[in-house]
């Protein structure tokens, strides 16, 4: 639950903010009063990463404030923006964010063509559980949707034991875990059967 913020939209608008402000007030001091110490390369890089971020700002104010402000795929790349600002790779850690965004959008958008019932709401709650269904982009093996341990959690260390996991809640009449394999058996019917075949052993009934 947020204790400042409105909405999560507002908490990366916030971060955008923050991030771009004290960017250009580091570029501003190379170019002025420390420009003795810097070359005309880390100079160029600096005004690249600022340019990287303001390239997809419109994205995370706009997106965000629709269709991403319940997602958890979304709470999990802000996670990556502060990793990756820690390690220096600011540019990187925004180009994740908004791969997560137009990811989340498709999800969201084919989850409704399908006539699947899985929500951004839904997709949170199980990420609290640590699994999520992830759009895996070439996935033609097993789907192109895919049931898979949460590893910002780290609840579970394997993806089968998440879907045992998942399985086993299914047959005692939860709803949320009944909604997951009911998306996946629709959307991706290789995957949805490989975790029944992986949970096989619990003999449980899910009709």
């Amino acid at each position: 639950m947020l204790k400042h913020f409105s909405t999560k939209a507002d908490v990366l608008a916030y971060v955008a903010d923050e991030i771009l402000a004290t960017l250009n007030d580091d570029l501003e001091r190379m170019e002025g009063g420390d420009a003795q110490h810097y070359t005309d390369e880390e100079c160029e890089t600096m005004r690249a990463k600022i340019a990287d971020i303001e390239s997809v700002d419109d994205l995370i104010r706009g997106a965000a404030e629709t269709v991403y402000d319940d997602s958890s795929a979304v709470i999990r790349a802000a996670r990556g923006v502060f990793a990756n600002w820690n390690r220096g790779d600011l540019a990187g850690a925004l180009r994740r964010l908004r791969v997560a965004l137009e990811e989340t959008a498709s999800f969201v958008r084919e989850a409704g063509e399908s006539g699947a019932e899985w929500s951004a709401e839904d997709d949170h709650r199980a990420s609290a559980e640590g699994w999520a269904i992830f759009r895996c982009v070439g996935g033609v093996d097993h789907g192109t949707y895919q049931l898979q341990k949460d590893d910002e959690v780290g609840a579970f260390d394997e993806d089968d034991e998440a879907w045992r996991h998942v399985v086993a809640q299914a047959a005692a009449g939860s709803p949320l875990h009944r909604r997951a394999l009911r998306f996946l058996k629709r959307t991706s019917p290789v995957e949805h059967q490989r975790i029944i075949e992986a949970s096989a052993d619990l003999d449980l009934n899910l009709n």
